[in-house]
């Protein structure tokens, strides 16, 4: 891709719908996420509120290993948070192995 292409919460929230309709599996899911933040192509403006949504949705979808475990519940809330902004993650919610 020799172009930029700016990434909005739309584009997780397929990821994120694939996932649920069992189209995309999650190691695919934590491959695109590597290459969406790692390809200087993909751009989102994190000082903006659709841009900060990218990017904590980035972070939770491709990290799970250090945050939520991709459950139903969790992506659902994932899902729910790139739609509205509403962070509504609780105790409850499953951490990685690594979290505890």
């Amino acid at each position: 891709m020799n172009h930029e292409f700016t990434v909005d919460p739309g584009h997780l929230i397929k990821l994120v719908d694939a996932v649920q309709a069992g189209a995309l599996d999650l190691d695919a899911l934590d491959t695109i996420c590597f290459c969406l933040e790692a390809s200087g192509n993909f751009t989102w403006d994190a000082d903006t509120p659709d841009g900060e949504r990218v990017a904590n949705g980035l972070f939770w979808l491709g990290s799970p290993e250090v945050n939520y475990a991709l459950t139903e519940s969790v992506m659902a809330k994932i899902r729910d948070y790139l739609v509205t902004g509403r962070e509504s993650f609780t105790d409850d919610d499953p951490r990685s192995p690594a979290e505890g």
